[in-house]
Parts: structure tokens; C-alpha cells; sequence
């Protein structure tokens, strides 16, 4: 999704203080010492989603049953990234569901990240996408239950 969201000045997917602050030093010639920050990944979901935000394709729109996948991975994906020391039990096939769930998004948004290359053919971004697509659905088994 930041790859989606990035544009010709690499600003799309940061937070909006630093992309101004970025774009405001370009315009002058200049190139500023300042730290990155990308979006968080809730915030990148969001913005995927409104118009006029993705430079080189159309608006993502998930399904509900995506969306809620995305909620369900990013917050496991909190729960892992979380800076105190914190114990949880998590059913296997609860991460499974949210990660093949979220999985069904990944061609869509390659699809539209390689649109931003504008040397990439459309047959090849087109065959990247079905390569995908064939990996998602035959790598991740729909029930990855322990045995």
C-alpha cells in the first residue's frame, strides 16, 4: 500500500507534516535531512480507499469481508509490534482467517503500485498480478489449522 500511495516525490504514503515539510524543501532545490515517517498501516488502508489518493490508479475498494480481514491483521500485527512485554493466546486459524482474507487485496494493490512505473508494459503487470494471484491461492492452504 505505500507503494501504491507513493508518487513521482516519494511523499504519498507519509504522514501529512513531513510530506509538506518534504515538498515545501524539493520545491527550493533542496534535499531535506528528515526522517520517513510512513503512515501507519491503519491509516495506509484508509487512504487507499479515498478518492484522488492513489497517483496512478483507481480507489482499492474491499469487500466487507476484506476490510475486516484488514482490521482483524493489523490488530494482531499491533499486538506483536507493541513495545511492552505482553503474553496472548491467538487460535491458529483465527490468524489464518485474517491473513488468507487480507491476502485477496495483494493483486489489486501490486496492480496499482507497478502502474506508477511507467516503463512497465501492461501485459507485464497484467501477467505479475496472475502470477500472484496463482501463488496466493495455491501457497496458503484456505484451512491452516494445526494438524
Amino acid at each position: 500500500m505505500t507503494e501504491a500511495l507513493t508518487d513521482t516525490a516519494g511523499v504519498g504514503a507519509l504522514e501529512p507534516k513531513i510530506e509538506k515539510l518534504i515538498l515545501e524543501a524539493l520545491n527550493l532545490g533542496q534535499f531535506p535531512d528528515i526522517p520517513e515517517r510512513v503512515l501507519p498501516y491503519a491509516q495506509l488502508v484508509e487512504a487507499v480507499q479515498e478518492p484522488g489518493r492513489l497517483p496512478w490508479g483507481d480507489v482499492l475498494v474491499f469487500t466487507n469481508e476484506e476490510a475486516e480481514a484488514l482490521k482483524k491483521l493489523n490488530f494482531y500485527r499491533e499486538l506483536i509490534d507493541h513495545v511492552k512485554p505482553t503474553s496472548w493466546v491467538l487460535a491458529a486459524s483465527d490468524l489464518s482467517a485474517a491473513i488468507v482474507g487480507s491476502l485477496s487485496v495483494l493483486p489489486r494493490v501490486i496492480g496499482t503500485a507497478a502502474q506508477r512505473y511507467s516503463v512497465c508494459e501492461v501485459a507485464a503487470v497484467a501477467d505479475a498480478v496472475k502470477r500472484t494471484r496463482f501463488a496466493l491461492s495455491e501457497g496458503i492452504p484456505r484451512d491452516a489449522s494445526p494438524p
